[in-house]
């Protein structure tokens, strides 16, 4: 929980929720602190008062610089969340922030709205701009006009508002749920998930939705079920061996569980139907994951059978990535198959040092 009145009357603990490069091999360079700082934002949201300008205006600040170096760049709820408390204030000064927002980054470039540069003065905003900031004056010229902004800024603005609610009761339950899970508190978003899920209307759309949500709280046996009745109205081989590939997943996910052979068997009996998955993707990923299955399972006896399959599969294609080779190196390994090993070993060490060529 973020402690509010803390930072209301302690300057000096914003240090705490400002930009802190850190570094992963997952995430490349990121902002440490950029969950605290979202969840001082929604605090400011909920509790917002004009005395928090100052405040909120160094929140925005932090989040553009996170947007300007992160290594995955994107636009995120925190910097629209930050944008839109800003905004409220309507300053004139803060024209050169949202101009520096919009061009963070690539996406920020492509999907952060221009409207907020003009929504302190509107039809005044070029002058203002052409007096205070010219160098961003042939960003902002004819804009207003152009845009439609005379009869669309107010629209854009009310929407906006509906997106950030002055309560959390007034928040629709799955952006909850997604905020829980951002948050990494699982057993919350499961609250929320299962709230949503009571009031959602039935659909494919309804259960394709839980699935993975299912996947991402790692309730495998939930997802499972939707999978099996996804696959249920699959006509075609080729949809029903991509959605076993999705159950295969599922029971790699689940440490291997033995139901996932029956699965690699009942591809395998599609795949004779047809010929096509050979040259595409379809066949690379249900090569790799067969082989993730084997390294998953704990009964030898099963990741043999998964394996030698597998195999099967793929002396009938002409490639397979490296991550797949990697993999079916790995498995031949542990299933005691020393040559095959050592032919997906030497496969694999030649695809690595063609990626590193390039």
């Amino acid at each position: 929980m973020i402690d509010l009145d803390l930072y209301r009357k302690e300057k000096n603990t914003w240090i705490e929720v400002s930009y802190n490069e850190a570094n992963s091999d997952e995430r490349g360079s990121f902002d440490s602190n950029e969950k605290k700082r979202y969840s001082l934002l929604i605090s400011l949201q909920y509790d917002f008062k004009k005395s928090d300008e100052e405040l909120i205006r160094y929140l925005f600040e932090q989040e553009i610089i996170a947007r300007e170096k992160d290594d995955f760049q994107g636009i995120g709820d925190t910097l629209w969340l930050g944008a839109y408390l800003l905004a409220r204030f309507s300053t004139p000064l803060d024209i050169s922030l949202f101009y520096r927002a919009k061009f963070a980054n690539f996406d920020t470039g492509c999907g952060f709205d221009r409207e907020f540069m003009y929504i302190a003065l509107r039809e005044k905003t070029e002058e203002y701009v052409f007096q205070n900031d010219p160098e961003l004056y042939d960003e902002v010229k004819g804009g207003f006009s152009s845009m439609g902004l005379a009869e669309n800024l107010d629209s854009w603005w009310n929407k906006l508002s509906n997106r950030f609610p002055e309560s959390e009761s007034d928040e629709p339950i799955f952006g909850l749920y997604e905020r829980s899970i951002y948050f990494e508190d699982k057993e919350l978003a499961k609250k929320y998930l299962k709230k949503w899920k009571e009031s959602a209307t039935e659909s494919e759309q309804k259960d394709s939705t839980l699935k993975y949500a299912y996947i991402e709280l790692g309730e495998f046996t939930k997802a499972i079920e939707l999978v099996k009745k996804e696959l249920v109205s699959k006509k075609t081989n080729w949809d029903k061996a991509s959605s076993n590939q999705d159950l295969l997943k599922l029971y790699t996910k689940m440490g291997g569980a033995e139901e996932g052979l029956d699965i690699i068997k009942a591809i395998d009996k599609q795949f004779i139907q047809f010929d096509n998955w050979r040259q595409v993707g379809l066949g690379r990923m249900a090569v790799h994951e067969a082989f993730e299955y084997t390294l998953a399972s704990n009964d030898i006896d099963v990741a043999r059978a998964a394996f030698r399959i597998a195999h099967s599969w793929f002396k009938k294609m002409n490639y397979i990535a490296f991550v797949g080779l990697e993999a079916g190196w790995k498995a031949a390994d542990k299933c005691g198959f020393t040559l095959k090993a050592r032919m997906y070993k030497k496969m694999a060490m030649k695809e690595r040092r063609r990626i590193d060529n390039m």
